[in-house]
């Protein structure tokens, strides 16, 4: 799951529900090695924006995107874009553990292992 992949598990609502499939699939022991990353700067959009979700109970990083071209679009799709730190946290509980991260909250390479 390289290139921030690991903003697939959505959000911190959707994000449980992601990590019990993939360790529903997952062989005993399985690891992932995923990218993740959150730059927060000091750019007053990014952070106006950090803080609406913060207002409305969403991780800071939480982000909806879909892509278009011309009349033609794709679904909205939810991406979770957070730091290490959040990431142990969404993975508290679950079946998966947080056994390595290298690199920093603007881009980072993590490690989880099927407990």
């Amino acid at each position: 799951m390289m290139g921030a992949t690991l903003g697939l598990l959505g959000s911190a609502q959707k994000a449980p529900a992601v990590l019990s499939a993939l360790a529903s699939v997952a062989a005993p022991g399985a690891r992932i090695i995923g990218g993740g990353g959150f730059a927060a700067g000091d750019d007053p959009v990014h952070l106006a924006y950090h803080q609406r979700n913060r207002a409305a109970g969403r991780l800071p990083g939480a982000l909806r995107i879909r892509t278009r071209f011309r009349n033609l679009a794709d679904p909205w799709v939810e991406l979770l874009l957070c730091t290490p730190d959040e990431l142990a946290e969404l993975l508290a509980g679950s079946p998966w553990e947080l056994v390595c991260v290298d690199g920093g909250p603007a881009a980072y390479l993590a490690e989880l292992r099927l407990r």
